[in-house]
């Protein structure tokens, strides 16, 4: 029987998505890093609603070994936390420490999902560092990546992935930073949800950071639940929801904010808010086909949320990164939806993704370059290394593991 055009056409996008998967994968192996992704880079704006279960790995692989390849300590003006965990973790491989003590001890936390999963990958690599490290890493891409994949119904989910990528801040990634970056993506897959997984998974998404949680727990309510309930239901769940909130809020989050100074300003805000404008453009751009979608309405109101909790960095400068991450996860599935969401391309879309694209990996490769983290530091810091010199140098890593500076951080304190 004859094949139909539609199947034709479904055909050859097969054969073509086989053919650019393996040609990535190859160059993957034989180019620099950086050559990778702009290849990678090119074939996305080009085929952008390329899907590539393949591809998205070999790309978190990637940036995860590609961060935490880095020297731990010492860096950032010694801003960095790293080796705080890094302690508490030998203290657990040693015995020295059970997992919650050592946590609560060197870095100052009991989030107990986050600490378990410290504890397991202990007990499977017998306390490598470099492991646990890249284990934390590679799954917090991995998640947000299914996440991805979920919302945008696996076309231009690998876009998104690489928009995420691309955007300079999300390469340096402090332990801080990365507890909140294995919530945000549980947290936002919760939100994919429409039934009582939402909650459940949100509640783990809880245990890996529990002040992520709180700044998220009003994106749980939606239309169709506000509606069903009475004036009186209303009443009595925003009371309940309100002291749920400001209790275990005070605890995790208010409590450490309201020991710090207050300082109004601008401060690093606007990295982000040049971000939140970015996602408004291709909102705006869409004109209305956002909208159109079923769910586009309840990820725009989401967005918005976490845009409104972001500008409480305006009152903590130093506290922006806690307020202002959801935004930074929302922006790239903001404007693949909004790509996605038209019957046909969009020209005036297209063009603005050309020229994001091309500034975030100006960026990235900026702070590649740059190398203030050490990437790469046990093969003399060399950025450019092709993929069959990264599997190597993996390896050696997981041989050698990775050494580190506590400087202030004694473990006598």
């Amino acid at each position: 029987m004859p094949m139909n055009n539609l199947e034709r056409n479904l055909l050859g996008q097969q054969r073509a998505t086989i053919i650019i998967t393996v040609a990535l994968v190859f160059g993957f192996l034989i180019l620099p890093g950086p050559a990778y992704i702009a290849m990678l880079t090119l074939c996305v704006v080009i085929f952008p609603n390329m899907k590539s279960h393949l591809v998205a790995f070999v790309t978190i692989f990637y940036f995860s070994f590609l961060i935490a390849s880095r020297y731990s300590g010492l860096v950032w003006g010694g801003s960095d936390d790293l080796p705080s965990y890094f302690l508490a973790y030998d203290a657990i491989t040693s015995g020295e420490r059970d997992a919650i003590s050592a946590s609560f001890f060197y870095a100052k936390h009991l989030d107990i999902g986050f600490i378990g999963l410290t504890k397991l990958i202990n007990y499977l690599t017998g306390g490598n560092r470099f492991i646990y490290y890249f284990s934390l890493v590679a799954t917090s891409f991995t998640i947000y990546y299914c996440f991805l994949y979920r919302v945008l119904k696996g076309s231009y989910a690998l876009l998104a992935l690489i928009l995420f990528f691309l955007y300079f801040k999300n390469i340096h990634l402090s332990m801080h930073i990365l507890r909140s970056s294995l919530a945000i993506p549980i947290i936002l897959l919760s939100l994919s949800f429409s039934s009582s997984k939402r909650y459940f998974i949100f509640l783990i998404a809880g245990t890996f950071q529990a002040s992520s949680a709180v700044l998220a727990s009003f994106s749980l309510l939606t239309r169709e639940m506000i509606k069903k309930l009475s004036f009186k239901q209303k009443s009595v769940l925003f009371s309940l929801a309100a002291l749920v909130f400001f209790s275990i809020g005070h605890f995790y989050l208010f409590g450490k904010i309201t020991n710090a100074k207050l300082s109004p300003g601008l401060g690093n805000y606007l990295i982000i808010l040049s971000n939140i404008m970015i996602g408004m453009v291709f909102i705006i751009a869409s004109n209305k086909k956002f909208l159109r979608r079923g769910d586009g309405l309840r990820w725009l109101y989401i967005y918005g949320y976490f845009i409104l909790v972001s500008s409480l960095s305006l009152l903590f400068t130093h506290h922006t990164y806690r307020f202002s991450h959801f935004v930074l996860y929302m922006t790239p599935m903001i404007i693949a939806f909004a790509i996605s969401s038209g019957k046909k391309l969009d020209y005036l879309l297209y063009v603005l993704v050309l020229v994001y694209i091309s500034a975030s990996y100006y960026t990235y490769y900026y702070i590649l370059n740059l190398n203030e983290s050490s990437f790469y530091y046990r093969f003399s810091g060399n950025v450019l290394i092709n993929g069959f010199s990264q599997l190597s140098l993996f390896f050696d890593y997981v041989e050698l593991d990775v050494d580190y500076s506590s400087f202030w951080r004694i473990k006598d304190e």
